[in-house]
Order: structure tokens, then C-alpha cells, then sequence
């Protein structure tokens, strides 16, 4: 019986190794391609002052629930950028907490409220960059504001 519990351990900690490893491969992937959005996309438009607006109090927002050093929604620009595809979600499961990831067109993004419930199976989406992902501000004809 002891023998059959150390396999089971032993295939359990495999198969959460196996997990971490595709995880941080996916996530240095989307991460890459933010960097070449960022580095190698052509701008669609650039961000208008209502847009900054509405990004800057759902940080200030996020920023009261999270404390000081929590997301922001801050683009590093004032570019806008189109990308298109499906949604793709991916997560890690930890004991102290889950961490969930988004992606469009293998981009990592976060949609401020509401934007993510206009997510189809196919997007076109409108973002802006910031530190570590594409911040979602139009989503298949819906805009963050006008």
C-alpha cells in the first residue's frame, strides 16, 4: 500500500510540474508578442481624452481594492492598436489562490468593466499597452467611451 501512495505522489507532483512548465511557456509566449505589438504594430488611431479619462478612474478604482501597488490601467502611449482573434483563457490553480489570464489573438489583455462582456468567438479589439498587458478600450463595436 505505501508503494501505491508514493506512485500517486510521485504522478501527482509530475503532472503540477508538467502544469507550471506549459503555463510559464505560455506566458513568456504572450508575453513576447506584447512586446512585438508594442515594438513592430502599426498604430489604428490614437487614445482620446475620454478613453485616458475612463482609464484613469477604473485604475483609481482597482487602486483603492488592491492597495497603491495594484493593476493599472495606465498605457505606456497614446497609441491604439487593432488585434483580432478568439479569446483564450489559461490559468494557474495554486492552494492560496487562482490565477487567471485572458488572451486575444494570443495577446494578454485585461478588460476594464464592461468590455469584457462583448467577447465573442471571434474579436476585434482596440488597446492600448500598458506595463504588462494590451488594456482592452473597444471590443467588436463597443467602446469604453465616446
Amino acid at each position: 500500500m505505501n508503494l501505491f501512495l508514493n506512485l500517486v505522489t510521485l504522478a501527482c507532483g509530475v503532472i503540477s510540474l508538467v502544469s507550471a512548465v506549459i503555463y510559464l511557456s505560455r506566458r513568456a509566449k504572450y508575453r513576447m508578442n506584447l512586446q512585438d505589438l508594442r515594438l513592430h504594430g502599426q498604430p489604428h488611431r490614437t487614445i482620446t481624452q475620454a478613453e485616458l479619462d475612463a482609464l484613469a478612474q477604473q485604475t483609481a478604482s482597482l487602486q483603492r481594492i488592491q492597495g497603491s501597488g495594484g493593476m493599472s490601467y495606465q498605457p505606456l502611449s497614446e497609441s491604439v492598436y487593432l488585434i483580432r482573434g478568439g479569446s483564450a483563457s489559461d490559468g494557474l490553480e495554486l492552494p492560496a489562490q487562482a490565477l487567471q489570464h485572458l488572451s486575444i489573438g494570443d495577446i494578454p489583455v485585461e478588460f476594464p468593466y464592461p468590455m469584457e462582456s462583448f467577447l465573442a468567438a471571434s474579436n476585434l479589439a482596440e488597446v492600448v499597452i500598458a506595463k504588462k498587458f494590451a488594456v482592452v478600450i473597444g471590443l467588436n463595436g463597443h467602446r469604453l467611451a465616446q
